[in-house]
């Protein structure tokens, strides 16, 4: 018996309904190669540096040596286009392992930043 196919866009129209409702409110951006960050436990002396790679004006996602716990505030200094230190706090949303042994990072900025902010660190 034959079983009818339905076209690959059928197929797509049902995955999209399945799917969970956007969690993201910003648009993110790549930060170049080289967007260094330095994080640091709120109310504590810990920090370690880190590395963008994207951000948006609710948050930004990193690269770090070590983990972090979710939930945890912290507080990260980002040098813009203008050499200024921006600091901004942020709480973790998410620490995964990578396979290069690094930490993938999310990161919600507890007041979202201005577009100009967003313009500077992006520079």
């Amino acid at each position: 018996m034959t079983e009818k196919m339905l076209p690959i866009e059928a197929d797509l129209t049902l995955l999209r309904s399945q799917m969970p409702t956007k969690r993201r409110q910003t648009r993110r951006f790549r930060c170049n190669l080289a967007t260094m960050a330095k994080l640091q436990v709120a109310n504590s002396l810990e920090t370690q540096i880190t590395w963008a790679y994207n951000l948006s004006q609710g948050g930004v996602g990193l690269n770090a040596p070590k983990a972090l716990e979710v939930g945890q505030e912290v507080i990260i200094n980002f040098r813009g286009a203008d050499r200024e230190v921006k600091t901004i706090p942020a709480r973790i949303v998410f620490c995964r392992l990578e396979v290069d042994q690094s930490w993938r990072i999310g990161c919600a900025f507890l007041k979202s930043i201005s577009q100009d902010t967003l313009d500077s660190l992006l520079g």
